[in-house]
């Protein structure tokens, strides 16, 4: 970190990181599956020579973050998988110091899944949407630089099984 009486990027101290995280995965029928993933974080800063720092949350480091997503397989179109989430982050500080937060978010994505089979090997494509809503946020910081966070971006992939 840069020591904010010095000025001078070092080693000041030791980052101490408890938490919790869970997983879970539902099928809730072979047509439904709920998926979601949560996690509480309690990062603090030991800079005992360092009073301006020592005790503080690290920069750029939330307290909670989490995902959410539900998976529609329709019976109309066999291999035909829809799936809609979200995504969030809380506030993080700006600095070693706390002296200012950047806001936290929540971004929806949307995708479409289609599994088949051409001339006998098996073909799976897929096109998702991140950041449905073009949200602009800041994704992250890092001793004094803002990390912008992505547009609304299209993605397409495809496999082949050979």
């Amino acid at each position: 970190m840069t020591d904010p009486v010095t000025n001078i990027f070092e080693n000041n101290g030791d980052l101490e990181y408890k938490g919790a995280e869970s997983t879970i995965s539902y099928e809730i029928s072979r047509r439904w599956t709920v998926n979601g993933a949560v996690q509480w974080l309690s990062a603090v800063q030991n800079s005992p020579l360092q009073p301006l720092i020592n005790g503080l949350v690290p920069e750029n480091t939330p307290k909670w973050l989490g995902n959410c997503s539900v998976t529609y397989r329709p019976a109309l179109v066999e291999g035909l998988a829809l799936t809609a989430g979200t995504s969030g982050v809380t506030k993080r500080p700006v600095n070693p110091q706390d002296q200012g937060y950047i806001p936290g978010y929540f971004l929806y994505t949307a995708g479409a899944g289609y599994t088949t089979r051409i001339a006998g090997h098996r073909a799976f494509f897929q096109l998702n949407v991140d950041n449905i809503g073009n949200l602009r946020y800041w994704n992250s910081v890092q001793t004094g630089t803002y990390g912008i966070g992505m547009d609304r971006t299209f993605k397409f992939n495809t496999k082949v099984d050979f």
